[in-house]
């Protein structure tokens, strides 16, 4: 089965290439084909049947070897192919193309691998260039964090990770996590019906919540909602317990929620309840299939959150910042805020907002907000930052990015990114890089490896 996907993979890069009319680029085009599909065809077969990365490193030795081009790796699993300047090229600028190394997405990871051998090999009248692949092991970020920074001692950085096609990107988000935490008093029930609502089966495994893109509104904020809601209402209502979200880098796929409600409120609440299911079910079960809404009477617990708590942690989660948010003219998207955890079953009340930004005052703006929140709501609140604001000056992306739409007919965007990359910690390592990131894992990846030499004034096409 491998053999026979490999063969579609290849015919499919060839039908993807494209020649030109003129004999002279017709040969040289197909020579440049034909090296081009040796060097992927070869690296398949070996990321194919690798079983472990130790099994690519030596692949990697023998073809840096083979072309008499330093090699370093670590312990880390990190590896770096050195090329030296062109003779009469000593002080041009150095380049870095920069790679995940990993055995996830094996295509992806293939096609963007074999275009920097690609380029390392056939570049001419270049500065110093460098392939450097970092090991992404379950997205730890460990490889960027542990190479020596020697080897990140460049003028420009281009990585060839991007997921989406015909976009160059040029700034990465600032990401912090906020862990907001209360102490639970906890006391004798007095409502006599208690009940538990649990939304679960939510499709949170695409990240277009970071496109401004919610599959569904957020579970947590929807429960909050009918109790805040419902006490506004002078429905008396008591809190047993609140939990939902798996990570607090995503929105919830399951929240749930105990609470218990008097005598004279059941009938009132019920209603509330069903209203506010049959809303979130009619915009929220299209994009979701395994989506479920229950809503049953349960056995009474023996305790409850004391009034003050309840109140306390009502009101942060109300105000909680959890979506998009647009700025300027065009509406761009500057930020995005996931409330992705909740939880009251260790007897301490805790939740997580993940916030991530793509301007310094943004973030500063955020901070501030949830740092407020947490004061009026009476929480504690711990700041984890994850990445600083990553950002560029668009010259090195422009350049890319007219080098792709020039002769090769590609048209590419020049966005700022809401995720996380292995390439910004790479850049907040070393400043003084001048970054980039392209997709070479398209359908086109010789497009992007023609761009690249072309960049690298190495050939013409």
């Amino acid at each position: 089965m491998k053999k026979v996907m490999l063969v579609i993979i290849v015919i499919s890069l060839i039908a993807a290439i494209g020649f030109s009319d003129d004999p002279r680029e017709v040969a040289v085009g197909s020579r440049v084909n034909q090296s081009f599909q040796s060097e992927y065809k070869n690296l398949s077969k070996t990321m194919e049947a690798a079983g472990s990365l130790s099994d690519v490193k030596k692949y990697l030795s023998e073809w840096a070897g083979s072309h008499k081009y330093a090699l370093y790796s670590d312990a880390y699993d990190n590896v770096v192919i050195s090329k030296s300047a062109s003779a009469g090229f000593e002080k041009e600028k150095s380049t870095i193309l920069h790679c995940a190394l990993s055995l996830d997405q094996v295509e992806k990871r293939t096609k963007s691998i074999a275009t920097a051998l690609f380029v390392l090999a056939n570049a001419e009248n270049h500065g110093a260039l460098e392939l450097l692949l970092t090991a992404d092991k379950a997205g730890d970020m460990q490889g960027v964090q542990k190479i020596n920074g020697q080897y990140l001692m460049a003028d420009r950085l281009i990585n060839l990770d991007n997921q989406k096609e015909n976009t160059i990107t040029t700034a990465s988000a600032g990401i912090s996590d906020y862990y907001l935490t209360r102490k639970i008093r906890w006391v004798a029930p007095t409502c006599k019906t208690a009940y538990e609502i649990t939304i679960d089966g939510l499709d949170v495994s695409n990240s277009g919540f970071l496109e401004g893109e919610n599959p569904a509104p957020n579970a947590i904020k929807a429960l909050v909602g009918i109790v805040s809601g419902a006490k506004g209402a002078g429905v008396k209502l008591e809190l047993a317990a609140l939990n939902g979200g798996n990570s607090i880098t995503a929105p919830p796929s399951v929240a749930t929620m105990t609470v218990l409600v008097s005598d004279g409120d059941s009938s009132r609440f019920t209603e509330r309840v069903s209203a506010a299911r049959e809303k979130y079910l009619d915009t929220s079960a299209e994009a979701n299939p395994g989506l479920t809404y229950e809503f049953t009477e349960v056995p009474l617990p023996a305790k409850v959150i004391s009034e003050e708590d309840f109140a306390s942690i009502t009101s942060l989660l109300v105000m909680a910042p959890d979506g998009a948010r647009q700025a300027g003219v065009d509406g761009a998207l500057v930020s995005v805020s996931t409330l992705g955890t909740v939880s009251t079953h260790t007897g301490i009340f805790s939740a997580g907002i993940n916030a991530r930004s793509l301007t310094a005052d943004t973030a500063e703006d955020l901070a501030e907000t949830i740092k407020s929140i947490c004061w009026l709501s009476g929480m504690a609140c711990t700041e984890n930052e994850i990445s600083p604001v990553t950002s560029n000056d668009d010259g090195l992306a422009r350049e890319l990015s007219a080098l792709l739409e020039e002769g090769l007919g590609d048209a590419s965007a020049i966005e700022k990114s809401l995720q996380e990359s292995e390439w910004a910690v790479l850049k907040n390592r070393n400043p003084g890089l001048s970054a980039a990131s392209m997709c070479t894992s398209g359908d086109k990846p010789l497009n992007a490896a023609k761009a690249l030499l072309r960049f690298l004034n190495s050939m013409s096409f």
